[in-house]
């Protein structure tokens, strides 16, 4: 494995999974390709097992799950292991060559930003795809703050989900490595998901838009039913939009993120504008076409501080394969349409 500790996202391609994990390599890939993705750099997976390496951790971590066996016992048991190994992690110092890397790359980043201390998203980025086991951070402040949610990510790897899901394989002891992705906070007015094909009938005609005020966290955290848009990819003519009454809001704030009440007057307005649903289908039909029409779905965000178009963001991509009758998209018996969509979302927005 290359051993080199940090990249910018603009270096990156598809090919560098290995190195950056999926999550940062597709977002390099749509930079690359010209899509409006926000500036940022990325520790990469040989960080992260420097980390294990020059503390020591990782022979305490190995000791720990090997006594575990292969299948916890509960998840109480599981628990408590991440609780230890979360705390084992949290004590380590991160290795000082590591570390000034990281405080240069941040300040270099910031200063591009016209800022001395640029907001930033902290995101884990593994090797493969897996929704809700990895952390997220959002509005994270300064060099201190970064430094320790880097360690926050390293050490959601060992989350109780995480060593449940490693022990299912039968690897509860094998430590996977995993990239931290520090990209430039968008002060979202709205956020959601883009579906390149329809999530409930497969249609690969229709994109599917779900969004909501705020940050898209605002769809996992605060249970908000989101604003629903289908619109015709070929023709970009909306041919449904249903506008639900959104409570709450996640929102940036000084120490991180909150959730708040939506104001009365925009409860039950849309937040998106048709030109905005355009714009938003448009940049999804490039990185469909990218990935040789592939369906996507992609995270996204609309800037509060930027004109239009400049303001709207791509978040994320994942390629999903259309669903068969039997797929994964397939709605349960009994399940509605709004609510299936939630789910999926809440399984894309904690991962």
């Amino acid at each position: 494995m290359d051993s080199k500790v940090i990249f910018w996202l603009h270096e990156l391609g598809r090919e560098d999974v290995n190195l950056v994990g999926q999550k940062c390599a597709f977002l390099g890939q749509m930079m690359q390709i010209g899509l409006p993705v926000p500036s940022g750099f990325v520790l990469s997976l040989s960080a992260f097992d420097n980390f294990m390496e020059a503390t020591g951790v990782r022979e305490e971590i190995s000791g720990y799950l090997s006594k575990l066996g292969e299948t916890p016992g509960d998840l109480r048991q599981a628990e408590a292991a991440s609780r230890h190994i979360y705390d084992a992690i949290k004590k380590r110092e991160i290795p000082q060559e590591i570390r000034h890397k990281v405080e240069a790359s941040y300040q270099k980043l910031s200063r591009l930003c016209g800022t001395d201390q640029m907001p930033v998203s902290v995101r884990s980025s593994g090797r493969e795809s897996h929704p809700g086991l990895f952390d997220t951070y959002l509005n994270v402040k300064g060099s201190p703050a970064l430094l320790h949610h880097i360690k926050c990510c390293w050490a959601s790897v060992f989350s109780p989900r995480a060593i449940a899901t490693q022990a299912q394989k039968g690897l509860v002891t094998q430590i996977e490595p995993i990239a931290v992705g520090v990209q430039k906070m968008i002060c979202a007015r709205s956020a959601g998901v883009l579906f390149t094909a329809d999530p409930i009938s497969g249609n690969p005609s229709l994109a599917v838009i779900e969004a909501s005020w705020g940050l898209g966290e605002s769809v996992a955290q605060a249970k908000v039913t989101p604003d629903k848009f289908i619109v015709n990819k070929e023709t970009l003519g909306i041919k449904e939009r249903r506008i639900s009454k959104k409570i709450y809001q996640v929102i940036a704030t000084e120490q991180g993120t909150r959730i708040e009440a939506v104001p009365w007057e925009k409860q039950g307005v849309a937040c998106l504008t048709d030109e905005e649903i355009t714009q938003l289908v448009k940049l999804a039909k490039q990185v469909e076409l990218h990935y040789r029409g592939v369906p996507q779905d992609i995270e996204w965000a609309v800037d509060a501080e930027l004109p239009f178009p400049e303001s709207v963001f791509l978040i994320q991509t994942r390629p999903v394969v259309t669903p068969s009758p039997r797929g994964r998209f397939n709605k349960p018996p009994g399940k509605g349409n709004t609510e299936h969509i939630v789910d999926l979302l809440i399984e894309r927005f904690y991962r």
